[in-house]
């Protein structure tokens, strides 16, 4: 790994880091899309309020490259009954935003997710807003990142980096992760609209799955309403042969070739 180096310089009333990797390198190396090619997964998610969980879903996600490098997704409800068979569809651009499509089960219609409107509202009754959902995707060059400092966080050495959306019109106004020195593994991610803080995201019990180090358990909570979503990760293989037809409309309504 690249050894981090570090010089401190003090002027008159601040002082500016410099390091060897920039603030945005480092962010890009949490990203899925640049860890692996394709990855295939099956997951709980339990809703919670107040740290007691009220419901579960589980789910099927895919990941894959295509010819270009733009990174696709693909998330299928397999429990509860009452949501069974709902998909979740999204494909990057080459201007690194994304289309988001949700098919529902209970409507047997395709909802086309725009950037200002649905992004934002809860999947399936989760914390995981559709934004949320693909936020391990989101491409770096829609966002300005720059290292606030570093601190210690669980026991590591993270920097403390806060990226900032292009688009004024982005779910939130500014992010601020805890990202490991030694391994760059995100640990913690705070979700700001204007000065407050409306979400928290946290990545835990790391292990090591076909070379990559992957959080098996993700949680992410809302401030103001004192609930939770935790995701754990019941299997997941990285490098998996992912047919094409899987990311495509017919797919996403069918759920067939």
């Amino acid at each position: 790994m690249k050894k981090l180096t570090l010089s401190l310089i003090f002027a008159i009333g601040f002082c500016s880091l410099i390091f060897a990797q920039s603030a945005e390198e480092i962010a890009a190396k949490t990203k899925t899309k640049n860890t692996a090619s394709s990855l295939g997964s099956e997951s709980s998610l339990d809703m919670q309020a107040g740290g007691k969980t009220l419901s579960t879903l589980e789910i099927r996600q895919y990941s894959s490259l295509d010819k270009k490098g733009l990174q696709r997704m693909f998330v299928e409800i397999r429990n509860p009954p009452s949501y069974k068979g709902s998909r979740f569809l999204m494909i990057e651009k080459a201007d690194g935003s994304t289309d988001q499509r949700m098919y529902l089960a209970q409507t047997k219609k395709v909802q086309k997710i725009s950037a200002q409107g649905s992004a934002d509202e809860p999947f399936m009754g989760s914390d995981f807003s559709n934004n949320d959902i693909s936020f391990m995707e989101r491409d770096t060059k829609l966002d300005n990142f720059k290292i606030l400092g570093e601190e210690e966080y669980e026991g590591k050495l993270v920097y403390i980096i806060e990226s900032t959306p292009k688009d004024k019109n982005y779910t939130y106004s500014k992010t601020i992760m805890r990202i490991t020195k030694d391994k760059n593994l995100l640990l913690k991610a705070e979700f700001y609209q204007g000065s407050q803080l409306v979400k928290i995201l946290e990545l835990y019990d790391y292990k090591e799955v076909n070379g990559i180090m992957t959080a098996h358990k993700t949680k992410l909570s809302t401030v103001k309403t004192n609930t939770s979503t935790v995701i754990s990760i019941k299997r997941i293989e990285y490098g998996m042969k992912i047919p094409d037809y899987i990311f495509t409309q017919k797919y996403l309504e069918t759920g067939k070739k």
